[in-house]
């Protein structure tokens, strides 16, 4: 089988028994660049029949002219001291002394070719997840959305980190956005269903004082649903941006905006991935707030590349200027007062 080098063109047959079935890339001896690799990649051999002068001219592109000529030269020597030393006087054939001087394919260093191995496709596979930068969200190999989703809003919640980290700061904002949606819309449904459950004396004395008929009352919900959904989709979606417009303007005033507006919408967007502690009554709106803040603070450190410190600073700057803004104003009352 023959493996080429796709970035210089570098070219060689080795034995195919030499090549786990497994392998997940190789690095070329000639450039020294490594590229993914695997068996269905590898291209037919040359024919036997193919001349000499045919395999020599397919490698003379990667072997300067000088390297040919001292090859050359050697093998030359070589023969003619076989020659010289040969009882009797008797020449070997030509073919036989030809077949035991290195031709030019083996001097080329191919047999230095590194073909990674099953037990690294795990290790080959995360070096391919970090530099990609892609979420299991925004992996388009992902057919299961629902696993896809679990597995992005686990990563975010669990290891923030490692999460922020890997993820591309650039991109589109579909992904980003769709996922802020569908996390903060079930988080929204729980918590509309628990005031529901925990203030049906209330609702029911309400209605009851209406009057209603359960006609009005079921259309009357089938009416609010389909209005307020849509309305809510809209104001969730216009906060977001807001809030990362305002928060990328704070890191610029601090000059810690080493990344696109995109990533921070970004981190905003999977920091939305708290928002299913909504689903637990009574204190899962405080622990939504608390570690969506914490996400917050992890992702705008990792993806623009900054300390806890400034980031920090970062998302709490428009309260401290909303605060030194209220203070001033009551102080400018006082005195005109």
């Amino acid at each position: 089988m023959r493996i080429e080098c796709p970035h210089c063109g570098y070219s060689k047959e080795i034995p195919k028994d030499r090549v786990p079935e497994t392998a997940r890339s190789a690095k070329c001896p000639n450039c020294g660049k490594r590229f993914p690799f695997s068996m269905a990649d590898a291209k037919a051999p040359l024919p036997e029949s193919s001349s000499r002068a045919d395999v020599e001219a397919s490698v003379s592109g990667s072997i300067s002219s000088s390297t040919l000529s001292a090859a050359s030269g050697e093998r030359d020597t070589l023969i003619r001291k076989e020659s010289a030393s040969s009882p009797e006087g008797r020449e070997e054939p030509v073919s036989e002394r030809v077949e035991a001087i290195p031709t030019r394919q083996d001097v080329l260093p191919w047999d230095e070719l590194e073909v990674a191995p099953s037990e690294h496709a795990d290790l080959d596979e995360e070096s391919e997840t970090e530099t990609s930068g892609s979420t299991p969200w925004e992996d388009s190999a992902q057919t299961n959305l629902l696993s896809s989703l679990f597995d992005t809003a686990r990563q975010a919640l669990l290891t923030p980190g490692s999460f922020f980290s890997q993820m591309n700061p650039e991109g589109t904002y579909g992904y980003p956005i769709s996922f802020a949606l569908l996390l903060s819309f079930v988080g929204f449904f729980f918590q509309f269903l628990w005031g529901i459950l925990f203030n049906s004396d209330l609702i029911i004395r309400v209605l009851a004082a209406l009057q209603l008929s359960p006609d009005t009352i079921s259309a009357g919900v089938v009416v609010g649903t389909a209005v307020m959904v849509p309305v809510l989709m809209l104001a969730l979606l216009a906060g977001l941006f807001i809030q990362s417009a305002i928060l990328h303007i704070c890191l610029l005033i601090l000059r810690g905006a080493n990344a696109p507006f995109l990533g921070t919408f970004k981190v905003m967007s999977y920091s939305s991935a708290a928002s299913v502690f909504l689903i637990i009554p009574f204190l899962g709106s405080f622990v939504a707030f608390v570690w969506g803040l914490v996400l917050m603070v992890i992702g705008v450190s990792r993806v623009h590349s900054i300390g806890i410190g400034k980031s920090v600073l970062a998302i709490l700057l428009p309260f401290i200027l909303l605060i030194v803004l209220c203070i001033m104003l009551f102080l400018t009352f006082q005195i005109l007062v």
